[in-house]
């Protein structure tokens, strides 16, 4: 579990201590643990681990990668079993999403070592501040202080190769089979949920949580499948963040990405780590996309909520509900 924080002079926990800029942005810290514990260091052998990452950070998206330039082999996702290995240069995980990754030791010598990092990205990527008031200068721009901006080189933990041990295992070409059966057919046109922040508030679809609210558009038939169209929108004075949003109750398949006018060619350096071919309940919608998602509802009536996963921007009003009620085609 990777979560960053921050940390007084007498070694106390310290929390929004940037104020607002801390809330519109999410809070980061300045220093990473991998449960519990700052860079810890992990006494391996010469064999294959399959490592599960979640990041439980407040804000901070990481771009994962190992020092070497070893390929990270992924095999699962928030919903468990991918259906085939993914090797990718790196893994993007964003607060609340989980990965797993196969590490294969075997023909490593004893001695070796290399880290798992945060590889550098452009910060005014996903940052709201930076992107909405000149990129890092001026008064929004600036960095709150103590906090390590997103996007900064960091180093994880270090994995030592300590032991040898005799090791026979093979990567399976199939992990798991996705039937057709979670390609449904669709009721209704694809429902539009914009993410946007107006009057010092990040909304959905213009609007904040009210506990027991739920608008027409937010009620969906038990069993039903949708189409749910995120919209990554500028807001007030350009503002505009990367947002994880989060879906309780189903898991959803990610149709499509389109990166609207205006998105950030620096972007694509966070977008190569991002992996949408499981299972998931967490999609990172980057500023400028417009992500599709395929949804089949829960059967279980009652209220549900959906939500930015950045913990700041789900309690600034970031966060619905949703009412799944009587049955599909009623």
């Amino acid at each position: 579990m990777l979560q960053d924080r921050r940390f007084d002079a007498r070694n106390q926990l310290t929390y929004l201590a940037g104020g607002m800029m801390d809330q519109m942005r999410g809070f980061l810290g300045d220093r990473v643990l991998v449960n519990g514990q700052e860079r810890p260091s992990l006494a391996l052998a010469t064999r294959a681990y399959r490592l599960r990452l979640l990041n439980g950070s407040n804000a901070r998206i990481y771009k994962l990668v190992w020092s070497d330039g070893t390929a990270m082999t992924m095999i699962g996702s928030d919903g468990g079993l991918l259906q085939r290995p993914l090797q990718r240069t790196a893994v993007t995980l964003a607060p609340g999403q989980r990965a797993e990754v196969l590490l294969d030791l075997t023909g490593r010598a004893v001695g070796a070592s290399l880290e798992l990092r945060s590889a550098p990205y452009p910060a005014a990527t996903v940052d709201a501040a930076a992107m909405g008031m000149g990129r890092g200068r001026g008064m929004m721009g600036g960095m709150v202080q103590g906090a390590v901006p997103n996007g900064a080189p960091l180093s994880i933990f270090t994995i030592r190769v300590a032991r040898r041990e005799a090791s026979t295992f093979r990567l399976p070409s199939r992990l798991s089979t996705f039937d057709a059966s979670w390609e449904k057919t669709p009721i209704g046109p694809p429902r539009r949920v914009t993410l946007s922040f107006q009057s010092g508030q990040w909304l959905l679809n213009g609007r904040t949580f009210d506990m027991m609210d739920v608008a027409p558009e937010e009620t969906v038939a038990a069993g039903s499948t949708q189409i749910w169209e995120l919209v990554n929108l500028p807001g007030m004075m350009g503002m505009q963040m990367a947002h994880p949003i989060h879906l309780h109750g189903p898991q959803f398949r990610v149709l499509s990405r389109q990166h609207t006018a205006g998105a950030d060619a620096d972007a694509a350096i966070v977008r190569e780590g991002i992996a949408d071919e499981g299972w998931t309940d967490t999609v990172l919608v980057m500023p400028g996309e417009t992500v599709r998602i395929l949804v089949t509802f829960t059967r279980h009536p009652g209220l549900y909520l959906y939500h930015c996963h950045i913990l700041e921007h789900e309690d600034m009003g970031m966060m619905r509900n949703f009412r799944v009620t009587g049955a599909a085609g009623a």
